[in-house]
């Protein structure tokens, strides 16, 4: 008979993996935006810099709160299979280990963090460059 543990086990597992790997894509795909952006925007005057700081910066947040999201997401999932790891204990499986968690304020923490500051930055530039036509520098 297979353990309905085990099953559980397997699925929230895949689920875990499945936000971690979210995480990752979503900056990732946050930092292709900028990127390209900053190569494509410089080159046209469709949009002053300091509203393309703007638009950039609160994407920027916004992305944050995503990840940050996500991150809660998987930190659920953590806690969940370190449940069904110590119900498998309780129950006599003496093979199984309880798997390490990442912690509150891991890597990913510093990371949601710093897309915060960016995103933040961001727009401190645009309001401290007001007016100015894009591919221009205030000095």
């Amino acid at each position: 008979m297979v353990e309905p543990l085990l099953i559980q086990y397997q699925v929230l597992s895949e689920q875990r993996l499945h936000f971690g790997r979210l995480y990752w894509q979503s900056v990732a795909f946050l930092f292709a935006l900028l990127l390209a952006s900053l190569a494509i925007l410089p080159g046209t005057n469709w949009v002053p810099l300091d509203l393309l700081g703007y638009a950039l910066g609160g994407i920027t947040i916004l992305m944050g709160f995503v990840v940050d999201r996500v991150r809660k997401l998987e930190g659920q999932y953590e806690d969940r299979l370190e449940a069904i790891e110590k119900a498998l204990q309780s129950k006599g499986h003496i093979d199984i280990q309880i798997a390490p968690k990442a912690g509150k304020y891991g890597a990913r923490f510093v990371v949601t963090l710093g897309l915060y500051l960016l995103g933040a930055a961001i727009i401190l530039l645009a309001v401290l460059s007001p007016g100015l036509p894009l591919g221009q520098s205030a000095m």
